[in-house]
């Protein structure tokens, strides 16, 4: 299953991030489809949903998808399979655990997926590094525009495109962008800058974590943490500790909730609007954003910045000698690497190395990429031991 999914390989939108992008992560384009003569896919029995699935991978092959990539179906995938292309951020938590004969169509350089019998008949997900929604749409709307003509999606001309969900009935677009917000967090206006933004029909959300106990908040007081097993760690659910996403693009929480400083910017209007207004709005939002952090990171340069050097300096010492390391406690290391890296006080780090390593702390990419065992304990011993491989570089 490992060497199926090609575990051990970078997403092509890692790669592409760009070297002083520091607080975009990725960026998402999902649309939503329905075939016009089935009911949505909660509504079907398996007889409809096996001529939903023969009729979608007829088209996949018609236009050339499958000359570079593969599709995966449910009877060939197991828990650990469906998880790792939840972390890998291309199929939704809904598919995880949806009823049998579903799929996901997956592009050999990881960052374009296709899901099949989901919460609709058809999803498609394109992702690019960094702030590059423009470059994600592109790949989206060509393959949608492919099936439209070969699958007959339905629509209605008032309404636009008819989705299981209310609130993407018409373009059937979320366009999202993954920020990582530590400045504006420690200044506490996170909250202030989503207010900002909402009456555009853009919101900033946090990002939620999946199946681990609250972080060990003595690592930012400094005090020493206890001997053995990390106390959030050994509360983590095995077969978990992961960021997984749902059409969004992240599964989202208050932004005062949010792991690891990270954020989602996405839209909430999808009818009435076009998809260019959707994109402008989204990108622009992010732009601003970014120009904020960019702004807070000065202003905690200037009130203390051996306060931040001495953060990033803990997180590295700890990232380079940790033996056991729990999903929650890696999350905020990576935050204070990050911040630190753009700031010019962590060096040898990159976007592309700080991100690379958040996918592969999750729990199925340390299992099938790594060979590690998925109880807590293996999974923090294997942890600690990709970040001091990463950091001791």
């Amino acid at each position: 299953m490992a060497e199926e999914l090609q575990a051990g390989r970078v997403p092509d939108w890692v790669g592409g991030t760009a070297p002083d992008q520091w607080t975009a992560l990725v960026s998402h384009c999902t649309l939503a489809r329905n075939l016009s003569d089935f009911a949505f896919p909660s509504r079907c029995g398996e007889e409809e949903r096996h001529a939903i699935e023969a009729r979608a991978l007829d088209a996949f092959e018609r236009i050339n998808l499958f000359g570079s990539g593969r599709y995966h179906a449910s009877a060939h995938m197991d828990g650990l399979a469906w998880q790792f292309l939840g972390e890998r951020r291309i199929a939704s938590r809904e598919m995880l655990q949806g009823p049998p004969i579903r799929g996901v169509y997956l592009a050999d350089g990881q960052d374009f997926g296709i899901m099949v019998n989901g919460s609709d008949h058809i999803v498609l997900r394109a992702l690019a590094g960094g702030m590059a929604l423009r470059d994600a749409w592109t790949r989206a709307n060509t393959v949608d525009d492919g099936l439209a003509s070969l699958l007959g999606f339905a629509w209605q001309e008032r309404l636009g495109y008819l989705t299981s969900r209310l609130g993407m009935v018409g373009t059937g677009l979320r366009a999202s962008v993954l920020l990582h917000l530590p400045a504006i967090n420690l200044l506490g206006a996170v909250e202030d800058a989503a207010a900002r933004i909402r009456h555009r029909g853009v919101e900033l959300f946090g990002v939620a974590g999946a199946g681990y106990g609250a972080t060990d908040a003595s690592f930012w007081s400094g005090d020493a943490p206890p001997p053995g097993l990390p106390p959030e760690a050994a509360n983590e659910a095995p077969g978990l500790q992961c960021l997984l996403t749902d059409l969004e693009g992240a599964v989202c929480t208050a932004p005062k909730s949010a792991v690891g400083n990270l954020y989602l910017l996405v839209n909430q209007e999808t009818l009435g609007v076009s998809e260019e207004e959707i994109l402008f709005r989204v990108g622009h939002a992010a732009v601003e954003i970014s120009q904020e952090e960019e702004r807070s990171c000065a202003l905690l340069m200037k009130r203390g910045a051996l306060d931040i050097e001495d953060r990033a300096a803990r997180a590295m010492a700890v990232a380079r000698g940790a033996r056991l390391l729990g999903f929650g406690e890696a999350l905020e290391l990576l935050s204070a690497l990050r911040l630190g890296a753009a700031l010019g006080l962590a060096r040898g780090l990159s976007p592309h190395k700080l991100t690379e390593a958040l996918l592969s702390a999750q729990a199925s990419h340390l299992v099938l990429g790594r060979g590690a065992g998925s109880d807590p304990r293996s999974l923090a011993i294997e942890r600690a031991k990709l970040f001091r491989e990463t950091f001791s570089a």
